[in-house]
């Protein structure tokens, strides 16, 4: 039972770091496009509205604009090409985050943001739970997402070498000289060729003598 709980820890572990490689990086890339965004606007409009908008697209473009450009390396790794490679990329995105950030957008977030100073009385306090709320059932749903696709995608990788593999052994098979048995080489004994056979091959036959 302990060799089973530690190695249920251990599993625990490299699937948080895993998951901590993927998302925190892109939460970072989005925050500080998010404020870039929000800087920029502000200052050339002083519009509160058109700054979180930008805030908003900025943070939008940063978050998944990594995430886009890891799996585009990683599907253009397998050897893709550049149209294969766009597509699945935009597919695996769509297929992780696709319904919870159409949720996360128009149900989830506006509700935590709302909710949020509500339970704690202050409008920055509960702005930043409202913030760390609508972030869990995010990352929640999207964890969720991401290790169905690995789990298929391994299979469907694993399928992909298993049939490699037996492709390369049968063509190897095909390919390959068949080997000789060891031991010594018999050649086959000639008979000799009878009258007719030396007929047809234009010799002259002997002629048997009969005895008197």
């Amino acid at each position: 039972m302990a060799t089973e709980a530690i190695g249920m820890r251990q599993r625990w572990r490299q699937k948080l770091w895993v998951w901590a490689r993927r998302y925190v990086p892109a939460e970072i890339a989005g925050t500080i496009c998010a404020f870039i965004g929000t800087a920029v606007i502000y200052g050339m409009f002083t519009d509160r509205v058109l700054a979180a908008v930008a805030g908003t697209v900025g943070e939008i473009v940063g978050f998944y604009g990594l995430i886009a450009t890891v799996e585009w390396r990683r599907e253009r790794a397998r050897g893709y090409g550049l149209r294969r490679t766009t597509t699945s990329t935009a597919r695996l995105l769509v297929a992780e985050f696709g319904v919870i950030e159409v949720l996360d957008s128009t149900i989830l977030r506006p509700f935590f943001m709302y909710l949020g100073p509500g339970i704690t009385g202050g409008m920055g306090s509960g702005t930043l739970l409202g913030k760390l709320m609508a972030d869990v059932a995010f990352y929640g749903v999207a964890i969720v997402s991401y290790e169905l696709i690995r789990r298929r995608r391994k299979e469907r990788f694993a399928a992909e070498e298993d049939t490699v593999e037996l492709t390369r052994r049968v063509e190897d098979e095909i390919t390959q000289p068949i080997p000789l048995q060891p031991g010594p080489v018999r050649i086959p004994a000639q008979r000799k060729a009878g009258p007719r056979a030396k007929a047809r091959k234009g010799l002259p036959a002997r002629t048997v003598r009969s005895s008197a």
